[in-house]
This record gives structure tokens, sequence and C-alpha cells, in this order.
């Protein structure tokens, strides 16, 4: 089975919900949170509204579930702060970053165990049991599985023990012990059944019909689909309906029933995009087409699977292009169009490379390594014994020969010395000459790469300048303002970006991994991230920006947390000004934020975590609330300028004498401060290189 239906399976065991009462659930818990209410109902409805969010929109689901996690820590509600630190990687699982999801569940175990919760106990060992199956590790998943049985049989937890029945019988589908899948998903049923849960009686009777398909008894698959549609139809599970069609659809293709399975499978189609299911829409439109495929409607097929195509690869479905590349090689063979089929069939044979099992290889290789070993052994063996018997015979015709080649061998050594220092001579003077002229080529190759490289990267910094605000725009929102922006190279890891929405400004001193390019495309892809929270998706508290920036950062890099995997991000501060209550709040990562008052520098320090993917899991942003004074001075900066060696000694800079910089031009105009603290860095670095960029933003109120 492949890993996308892997992952559907694995959302029916987490939990469903109706289409048509999705809506209508999502808009009642917002007005709900939208209202007074006591701080446990809304870590409650946050939750169940992250629930109705987490298959198709995990990143507003995960700003919810961290929304609650703060509410829950500021209860000191233990039982909750189990919750959602569960729900938390139910997303992460969801998002793809099984290793990160494998570290918070086990945070959830540890915290559920510490605090006594076993309810909360038996849903996370479950969950953590399904990211293990997910990833093929099954002795792992039956491990905490049968933990989780454990603790669910002796409370009674009769939902809970349904969804491990559920899994176990998943597991050992996979397995293909039939026999024990079926008992597990007929002990979950019994439970449904008790519990009058109609859409898991659905799920469990749809798990069913795949276990009797895979053993090939298409009578029983076929009427255990069949139920399991009538009771979706009834209660018009349209998520689950998409899946009945298409399991119907399947069994029927496969015996060469052609009209229903189109039936069914255009059935499955049309609510897909009705839904607009995407994930299920390629997988669909991909047996779609191979059916046409298969019944020789060439015409129809190709564009259903031309669809699957272009879904699969915008998702990053793997398994689904790998099949899809197949299927088009084939077809366009077929059309005798073979440029087109040799493209699909290298794009085929680099997706199915990718996905190759790499234990396997180095399974097959041991193997190999140990046979070549054994046969140079036995070769070996072979040749020593042949090797004394002829000794004894070469021996004795080795010394009368030895004299007679010494003599000859002598003369024609003297020959070869004499021909070959002449021969070197001329061939030393030939190879020098060219070698004079490569290098002369070679220069001017090297002088023209450098100027096309440096236009290059002078164009990349005027796409940068165009992005970033300028210093006069800094200064129509907030006057009494500097920044200091200074670019190791041409372009720059740094950045510093401002926008006014209502009576907000929002501002940001950023440092990005790296400097140079690849700090400029970081720089670039957090500045486009943080117009599109702040402006389309409306998102105003610091923290949760910084949350969803992080989220953002992790899913566009493919960020898994795995040893040797990139590790980029970003260490910023983020500050919102109310001009109607003249406050700051501000979250921090790595980067602290200075606050002058009264001619002392306050320092509030940052979250030790970056924008980016860290190695503790996924650990939301702290914001802090200043009322501000008038006359307050407030600095936010990257680590560029106390980082720059120079001085007499060749020493950095460091943090104290920039405080002092600071305090002795505070009652100075910003444009006089932000001349000192360039001046003042001018001077340290004298002759030495920049080590890193500098950005440095000061506010006056």
């Amino acid at each position: 089975m492949n890993k996308i239906v892997k992952l559907l399976l694995v959302f029916l065991i987490t939990g469903s919900s109706l289409f048509a009462q999705k809506q209508r659930k999502i808009d009642s818990l917002k007005t709900m949170l939208s209202g007074s209410i006591h701080d446990t109902i809304r870590t409650k409805t946050l939750n169940a509204l992250a629930k109705l969010y987490w298959t198709n929109n995990p990143d507003t689901a995960m700003v919810l579930v961290l929304q609650s996690e703060k509410v829950a820590e500021k209860l000191k509600d233990k039982k909750y702060q189990c919750i959602t630190t569960i729900y938390k990687a139910y997303i992460i699982s969801a998002l793809g970053n099984y290793d990160s999801a494998i570290v918070v569940y086990q945070q959830a175990i540890d915290l559920s165990k510490k605090n006594k919760k076993d309810k909360p106990l038996g849903q996370a060992l479950t969950a953590l049991g399904n990211v293990y199956n997910i990833i093929g590790d099954y002795d792992s998943a039956i491990k905490y599985y049968m933990e989780a049985l454990t603790i669910q049989e002796r409370l009674a937890d009769k939902v809970g023990m349904a969804k491990t029945y559920n899994s176990l019988g998943v597991l050992f589908e996979w397995q293909k012990d039939y026999k024990s899948a079926l008992n597990y998903h007929k002990q979950a049923f019994v439970i449904k059944t008790e519990l009058e849960d109609s859409v898991e009686m659905a799920t469990s009777l749809n798990n069913m019909g795949i276990v009797y398909e895979s053993m090939k008894d298409t009578e029983n698959a076929l009427k255990h689909h069949l139920q399991s549609l009538e009771i979706r139809k009834l209660i018009d599970d349209k998520n689950g309906l998409i899946m009945s069609y298409t399991n119907l659809g399947n069994i029927y293709s496969h015996n060469n029933k052609s009209k229903e399975a189109i039936d069914f499978l255009s059935k499955a189609y049309a609510l897909a995009i009705e839904i607009k299911d995407r994930l299920n829409l390629a997988r669909v439109a991909f047996d779609l087409g191979n059916h046409y495929f298969i019944i020789k409607e060439y015409e129809k097929g190709v564009k259903y699977i031309l669809e699957a195509e272009g879904i699969s690869e915008e998702m990053e479905i793997k398994e689904l292009q790998r099949d899809v590349y197949k299927e088009l090689s084939d077809y366009f063979i077929m059309k005798k169009d073979y440029k087109a089929a040799l493209d699909y069939s290298l794009k085929y044979r680099d997706v199915n490379d990718s996905l190759y099992n790499e234990n396997k290889t180095k399974e097959i290789q041991g193997l190999n390594s140990k046979y070549q070993s054994e046969k140079k052994e036995q070769e070996i063996n072979s040749l020593n014994q042949q090797s004394k018997i002829q000794q004894l015979d070469i021996k004795q015709k080795r010394t009368s020969m030895y004299s007679l080649f010494a003599g000859v061998l002598l003369l024609i050594l003297i020959a070869i010395i004499l021909f070959n220092r002449n021969r070197i001579k001329q061939k030393a003077n030939k190879e020098l000459a060219e070698k004079n002229n490569l290098i002369e080529h070679q220069k001017h190759l090297v002088e023209e790469k450098n100027h096309e490289i440096t236009d290059s990267i002078n164009y990349a910094k005027r796409i940068q300048t165009a992005l970033l605000p300028s210093e006069d725009s800094f200064k129509e929102l907030i006057p009494q303002s500097f920044v200091l922006f200074k670019p190791k190279d041409i372009v720059s890891g740094d950045f510093f970006w401002i926008n006014g929405k209502d009576n907000f400004i929002f501002y940001v001193a950023a440092d990005c991994t790296g400097h140079g390019v690849p700090g400029a495309f970081m720089s670039m892809l957090g500045t486009s991230f943080l117009n599109e929270i702040i402006n389309e998706k409306d998102v105003i508290e610091p923290g949760d920006i910084l949350d969803l920036l992080k989220i953002k950062i992790i899913k566009s890099l493919k960020q898994k947390g795995e040893v040797g995997s990139n590790k980029d991000g970003m260490d910023m501060v983020l500050c919102r000004i109310d001009t109607s209550k003249n406050e700051l709040v501000f979250a921090a990562a790595n980067n602290p934020l200075w606050l002058l008052r009264d001619g002392e520098i306050i320092e509030y320090k940052a979250d030790k975590q970056p924008v980016g993917i860290g190695s503790e899991g996924f650990e939301h942003f702290n914001q802090h609330t200043i009322q501000l004074l008038k006359g307050d001075l407030v600095y936010t900066f990257s680590d560029g300028y106390a980082d720059q060696f120079g001085g007499p000694k060749g020493k950095k800079f460091k943090y104290k004498q920039m405080e002092e910089i600071i305090l002795a031009n505070a009652n100075e105009s910003m444009e006089f401060q932000k001349n000192g603290l360039d001046e003042r860095f001018e001077k340290w670095r004298g002759e030495l290189e920049q080590v890193d960029d500098v950005c440095i933003i000061g506010v006056k109120i």
C-alpha cells in the first residue's frame, strides 16, 4: 500500500469530521472565541477549532494549538497542557516532519506520566505508534500500541481502545497478516457500534473491506465497502464517501467491470473537486486515468493522469509521482513519441531511486561484499597451490638466465637514459610553453566569470533593495528613528521591515543564516512571509506571527530536524507599537531588545530558538508587553556589530562597548546616534574585513 493511502488511513485513525457540518462548527467556534469566555473553555475551543483545520490547513491549526498551549500554561492545567502537546504533534505529523513529531509526542508522554494523566497518555502512545507505523518501524509501533491498550483497558476508555485497535488492524494489514488485521478491525467495529459512532463504524467497515481486497476475497470486500458507503451517505460524510467510491471503483476495475468502475471513480472525482480535497483528487484522478488506459481509451485517460501529475508534483507526493511517470512513459511509447517517453522514464527512475530503501541497499551491498571476499579468498588459495608447484622449476631456470639478462639490460639501460634525457628536455620546454598559454587563458576566463557573477549579484542587490523598505519609508511611519544597515557583501542576510496596519506599526530587525547571496535569499523569503502573515492572514500578535513564520520556513525549506540536514533560519525581534495605547508588544528569536529609560539600558531576553527548525521539537514564541513613556529609546539589532573584529589587538567589539556608545549619545538626535555608531564601527574595524552583516534599528518614543 503506498504512502499517500497510509497517510489517509492514519488521519482516519486520529479523527474525522463531516464536511456538511464542518463549516458550521468552525463559524460557531470562532463566534465563541470572539466573546468573553473562561480560559478553560477557551483552550477547549481552540483545540476543537484546530482539530477541524489540521488535515486541510495545518498552518492555521498550529497557530490555534499554540494559542491553546499558552492558555493552558497560564491556567497551569496539566491535562490540557498534555492534550495541546499531543495536538501539536498531530499537526507536525500532518506536515510530514516525523522526526520532530516523535520528539513532541515523547514530550507529551513524559508530561502525562509526570502528572498522572492516564487518558492523554494512552492517546499519545497510540499516536506515537502511528508515526512509527508510517515510517515502517513496526516493532516500535506495536510496543506503543500495546502500552496504550493496557492503559485504555484499565480506564475502560472505549474510544481510545477503538482507535488503537484500528491502528493495529492497519499495521497487520501492511505486514500481510490478514487474520490479525481482521480481528483488530472487528474488535474496533464492536466498540464503535456500542458507542453508536456512525463515522467510525463506516471507517472500520472500510478498513475490513481493504483487508478482504488484499486477500483477493472480492465478495467480502464489496460487501463491507458497500455497507460503509451506505452509512456515509446517511450521515453525509463527504471525505469518507470519496474513499468508499474510490475503493469500490478500483475493485470493479480489477474485476473488469468497466461501467461500475468509471461510475464510482467519477463520483469520487466530482466530490473531491466539490470539497477542494486536492490530496484525494490527485489519487482519484490517477485511478480514473489508469482505468481508462486499461480499457484502451487513452485520450480520456491521459487527461486525468496529467492532472494527477500536476497535483502530485505541487504537493510533492513522490509515490504518486512515480506511478504517474510510469503510466505516462508507457502512454508515450504507445503513441510513438519516444522523446516524451524517455523524459518520463528518466523522471520515473529518479523518483523511484529516491524512494529506494537505503537499508535494503546496505544489506545487499553487505552480502555482495561478503561473497566477493570469500571468492577472492578461494582464488588466492588456488593460486598459492599452483605457485608452490611451479616455484621449484622457476628457481632452477632463474639462476642461468640472470647472468645473460644482466648484461643485456645494462646496455639497454644506458641507451634509454641517454635517449630520455634529450627527450625530457624537449618535452619540458614544450609543456612550459603550453602551461603559460593555459594560465593566460584561464586568467581571462576567471576575470570574465568574476565579471558575470558580480553583475548577477548586483542585479540581486537591486531586487533585494526593491523588496526592503527604505530608511525614508521607515521614518514616514516612525519619524524619530534610524536604521544602520551595513551589508558585509553586495547583498545582505540581515534585513529590516516595517508595516502600518490600523493603529499598529510593526517593524523587524532580522539576521538570516549566512550572509551574501544565501542570506539574501532567506531575507527575501522572510519579508514575503511577513507580508502574507500580517497583511493577508491578518495575524497581529507578535508571538503568533513568529510561530507561523517558523512553520512556513520549516515547510518551505523541507526541514526535518535530522542530523546533517539544513538548519537555515532567522534570528529576529518583531515589534508592534500600538499608537493608541503607547504600548510596545514584541517577540524575539535569539536576539534581545534594549530599552533605554532614565539613563539606563534594560535588556529583555529573547527565546533561545531560531525562526526555523530547532533541536527541541516545536516550542512557541513568548511575547512581552512594555508600557512606553515619552522619551523612551528602543533598540533592536543583529549580532554583526558586536561581533566585528578590530581595535589594537584585533578582538571582538562586544555588546558592552555598543551599550557605552548608545548611552553616550542618548540625548542626541537619532541621525547623530546612527552616525556615531557607524563611525565607531569603521574606526574599530580599521583595515580588517567586515565579518558579518550589520543591522541596528533605533526608535524614540
